[in-house]
């Protein structure tokens, strides 16, 4: 369990929505146990499986998991498949997984159906249905499960596989916040945050993480280091995501050890930390984590971010992924066969995964599937089958998918022109924090001839650059150089277009071209200013 919540890092490779399912901590006297493994009725409403793995000794015990499930031991059925699906002392497999969760919850254990309707909502193991995920999701919850009723109406807000209802999916996670579930109070903090369905609250928003945080949800530290970092409802402060970042790491968690591995990864922080930084990816990898080993196995392929070059290994670790419906991993190695740039250029192979990524509800590979299709502008049915899916995604408020087409309504080429609703796409995005938005819309209002949208446009760079957009910090690093009068800018306008330069995004080889003119015209030799010092 802890699905949704492997979205939350804004540092994937990929991807980056922020949403979550929910674990519940209840302020209940904890039972006796109710079978061997030191398990009783609080732990199957108040832990992620992980820590539920944990406290039954970890999956060294696998041989005494699956002889104990032939006997129809229940829990036994649960925790053999949750070793499954990590690959901990277990063959990694979401198709046994799944089996031993549909035993576990045919046995009536409510924790195990939750499982079961997390494999139906994503696909892993088997086909995905959304009715069946949700139909598991109540069922759970009428057996007393509080993750069935949180995951439930999660989807009720979604309207996937039931009838939209925000105001009753919103009250029932409220309802279960006020009887102080730590999830359930983390699940409202981070609607509050999001503002897609409730009103942004800034006051409440810090109040239910700090309190789901008090309660021990490692979660709800990533959420407050999430918010600081991006400055989406606080003031943006790096520092204080920093320390929030490395304190959920620090609990051995596996998902905290990735996030704060990852923005050490970004040179984010400390000095040289990056080393530090795929050390924790890799540690959470081992562990388990999904997301932790797609992007060690990224790292192996490209050989970037000090990891010895190893494509054969890091290939094997993505198709190992891929073979347990992990869209992550689909996601990454298509990119990487689209490319060429540190495998073959496939793109066949890439369309496929994106496909696969798609059928499990992928909304980011329907966008970079789009992208492909749109290459082949002279190809109408190719042309209208990628606007179609750029659509489609649109429609579930996918921010990549917005700024991807606003960019299609800019250039009028392939749609009919429409700036206006293009800037309306990219302000949807950009308020819902999407750097690549920030840095479109930004040089978008920065061309226009009025100082007032010069000025807009100037400001959403700087947002993009503050959150580590490549592009944005370009851009509106350029724009403080082109200060150079003494203005006190230029210098930090100097380390944002370094950065990028020393960087292995697209932009790194404009960024040097920048740096080498200011060099040669405009820090002529002698010259004592800092900014040219420092060149």
């Amino acid at each position: 369990m802890k699905k949704l919540l492997k979205t939350a890092s804004i540092f994937a490779l990929i991807i980056s929505p922020f949403t979550s399912h929910l674990a519940i901590a209840q302020n209940t006297q904890q039972s006796k146990p109710i079978n061997n493994w030191n398990l009783n009725e609080t732990d199957f409403n108040q832990l992620y499986d992980w820590d539920l793995v944990e406290k039954a000794g970890g999956c060294k015990r696998t041989p005494e998991f699956v002889a104990a499930a032939k006997n129809n031991d229940a829990v036994a059925n649960l925790l053999a498949g949750i070793c499954h699906r990590r690959g901990l002392n277990a063959q990694y497999s979401t198709k046994i997984a799944r089996d031993y969760y549909k035993r576990a919850s045919d046995l009536g254990l409510a924790y195990a159906t939750v499982n079961l309707a997390e494999a139906y909502e994503f696909g892993f193991g088997g086909p995905r249905d959304l009715k069946e995920a949700y139909r598991l999701f109540k069922l759970a919850a009428d057996r007393g499960n509080v993750f069935g009723a949180l995951y439930a109406a999660d989807l009720q807000i979604k309207g996937e596989g039931t009838t939209k209802d925000v105001n009753q999916g919103i009250e029932t996670i409220k309802n279960l916040a006020n009887k102080n579930n730590r999830i359930a109070i983390n699940t409202y903090g981070n609607l509050l945050v999001d503002g897609k369905y409730i009103a942004r609250d800034a006051k409440l928003a810090k109040e239910m993480l700090e309190k789901s945080q008090s309660l021990g949800e490692n979660t709800a530290t990533i959420a407050l280091a999430n918010a600081y970092f991006s400055g989406s409802i606080f003031e943006q402060d790096e520092a204080k995501a920093l320390e929030y970042f490395k304190n959920a790491a620090k609990n051995n968690d596996p998902f905290g050890m990735y996030n704060y591995g990852n923005v050490l990864v970004m040179g984010i922080g400390e000095t040289d930390s990056k080393t530090q930084g795929l050390e924790l990816i890799k540690k959470a990898a081992d562990l388990g984590d999904d997301y932790a080993r797609v992007s060690y196995a990224a790292s192996l392929i490209s050989g970037e971010n000090g990891v010895q070059k190893n494509e054969k290994l890091g290939l094997k670790l993505l198709e190992d992924a891929i073979a347990n419906d992990d869209t992550f991993a689909m996601n990454v190695l298509a990119s990487m066969y689209y490319s060429g740039e540190y495998l073959p250029k496939n793109i066949d192979k890439s369309l496929a995964l994106y496909k696969s990524a798609i059928e499990r509800g992928d909304d980011e590979a329907m966008v970079y599937s789009a992208d492909i299709y749109l290459e082949n502008k002279y190809d109408k049915s190719k042309v209208k089958l990628g606007i179609g899916m750029l659509k489609a995604a649109i429609a579930k408020e996918n921010n990549t998918a917005r700024t991807h087409y606003a960019m299609l309504l800019m250039d009028g080429d392939l749609v009919e022109k429409d700036e206006a609703e293009a800037q309306k796409l990219l302000e949807q995005a950009s308020l819902e924090n999407d750097s690549d938005a920030m840095f479109v819309l930004g040089n978008y209002l920065t061309a226009k001839e009025s100082l007032s949208a010069k000025a807009r446009g100037i400001g959403w760079l700087e947002k993009s650059a503050s959150l580590h957009n490549n592009g944005g910090m370009l851009f509106y690093g350029a724009s403080l150089i082109a200060q150079m009068d003494g203005g006190g800018n230029e210098l930090k306008g100097l380390e944002l277009v370094k950065k990028v330069a020393k960087s292995n995004s697209i932009f790194a080889e404009e960024a040097r071209k920048i740096l080498l003119e200011i060099s040669t015209t405009q820090c002529p030799e002698g010259d004592k200013r800092p900014e040219c010092q420092s060149i």
